[in-house]
């Protein structure tokens, strides 16, 4: 996302923070101070100014919140993988 971005390509990133990791995508920009979107106007200002937007988990819906906190592996969590690769 971050070469795509710097090439030119306008990226909208999404993250959460840690659920069965230590560290997630969220926490780590907390980290680094890097700004996270926590709006969807947020999300069109930060593409406009920087080319790249990360948002937080505000864009998914509850019901994908309670599926990514489930035990069991769904086909989701393994599709999901390929999307985020």
């Amino acid at each position: 996302a971050l070469v795509a971005a710097a090439c030119g390509v306008r990226v909208v990133k999404s993250g959460s923070r840690a659920h069965t990791a230590r560290t997630g995508s969220i926490d780590l920009l907390d980290r680094l101070g890097a700004p996270f979107a926590t709006s969807f106007d947020q999300a069109s200002r930060h593409l406009d100014t920087h080319g790249i937007a990360f948002t937080g988990p505000f864009v998914y819906p509850v019901q994908l919140a309670r599926l990514a906190l489930l035990a069991v592996p769904t086909p989701m969590r393994v599709f999901g993988r390929f999307l985020n690769t």
